[in-house]
């Protein structure tokens, strides 16, 4: 099977979601914030973390903590813009398009080990590995930098709110 060092999750999924949701709160431009989420997703990733995937067949034991991921940053970043703005369709759309392009760096490393033939998925690997800092914190470390780097987003969510 596919036994590679992989830190495809790199920083956790929920941090790279609520990290790039909150690029919102600057601007509802889809080519900005498609711009500066992918940049986030890097700069982040750049920076030394704690990861709890290393290699693809890791996803198959950990899945239910993997699905948890996947869904608390969404969650998180829905709740908290319903709270500011209510279902209001036109102030939440520009927050889950942003994060959900932070992740897609990572989604698309997951895409590579499924379609390894495809040449601009391994493009994307290749650059995603070579910007991933390969100094990993301990948990304990890396888990309370990405708490602090999450409530630090959020906050940035409800102080600069959109008119």
């Amino acid at each position: 099977m596919f036994l590679v060092n992989l830190n495809l999750a790199g920083m956790i999924l929920s941090t790279h979601f609520i990290t790039g949701a909150a690029l919102a709160s600057f601007s509802d431009s889809v080519v900005i914030l498609f711009c500066s989420a992918l940049i986030l997703h890097f700069v982040l990733d750049a920076i030394p973390h704690w990861e709890y995937l290393d290699e693809f067949d890791e996803i198959k034991q950990k899945w239910p903590l993997v699905a948890i991921d996947i869904l608390l940053g969404p969650s998180l970043i829905l709740f908290s813009i319903v709270g500011l703005y209510g279902f209001d369709w036109l102030k939440i759309w520009p927050f889950l398009f942003s994060g959900a392009v932070s992740v897609l760096p990572d989604g698309l490393s997951f895409l590579h080990f499924m379609l390894p033939q495809n040449r601009l998925l391994e493009k994307v690997f290749v650059f995603h590995e070579f910007v991933h800092n390969k100094k990993n914190l301990s948990f304990k470390q890396g888990f309370l930098f990405q708490i602090v780097i999450n409530l630090v987003f959020l906050l940035a969510i409800f102080l600069l709110p959109k008119g």
